[in-house]
């Protein structure tokens, strides 16, 4: 891990203190920093008191169980990747909540292997989702611009005009040929405007 980089912060919710425990020296506090929680509504205060990157979740607690907390953390804006935790003999219930929305599962009892396996391809899963995410805004930011094929210096031009005009409040008139793409055009001086998180509206006139 890059020094500069906070280290992962990893909430672990299992009503026994003693397996919270031995997930935390296994994975090391060197490594990663923890939130221990016993049940689920602690679980879920926690995550509303403060951001994690993951969350190892017992399948079986009092008051709320792993499943319904699951359903709880999903509801959440930007929820973080959660690692059902489970005994052998709750495994189909542990394939159910993946189906649900969980990243992955650990069948107790589990290997240290295993388990540091599971953290770290479950962190890679909340990379690659976040770095999604940012291609999808950077995507949305150019808009129409990359509809727009050709390299022609006549298409560089007409790029060029649009990072001009957008910015400006100012009405703007765009004329050509049907099928020339002045759709596209509009739709680009749309995407660079400061009202781009609005509706883009075409009407056939």
């Amino acid at each position: 891990m890059n020094p500069r980089q906070r280290p992962h912060r990893i909430l672990v919710c299992d009503d026994e203190a003693s397996a919270r425990r031995g997930i935390i020296r296994a994975l090391g506090r060197d490594r990663f920093s923890f939130v221990e929680c016993a049940t689920g509504v602690e679980c879920l205060g926690a995550l509303k008191r403060g951001a994690v990157d993951l969350v190892l979740l017992d399948l079986r607690m009092p008051d709320m169980d792993g499943r319904t907390t699951l359903d709880r953390i999903a509801e959440m804006p930007q929820s973080p990747p959660v690692v059902m935790v489970t005994a052998d003999s709750q495994l189909r219930t542990a394939i159910e909540a993946v189906r649900a929305g969980a990243t992955d599962f650990l069948a107790k009892p589990f290997e240290i292997d295993e388990l540091r396996w599971v953290v770290e391809r479950a962190l890679e899963h909340r990379r690659l989702r976040q770095e999604n995410r940012r291609l999808e805004d950077e995507v949305q930011r150019l808009g129409g611009l990359d509809d727009l094929l050709g390299s022609s210096s006549g298409m560089e031009a007409l790029r060029e005009m649009i990072d001009t005009v957008a910015p400006n409040r100012a009405s703007v008139l765009v004329l050509g040929e049907t099928g020339t793409g002045k759709e596209l055009v509009a739709k680009g001086i749309h995407a660079r405007s400061e009202v781009r998180a609005g509706p883009f509206v075409p009407l056939n006139c």
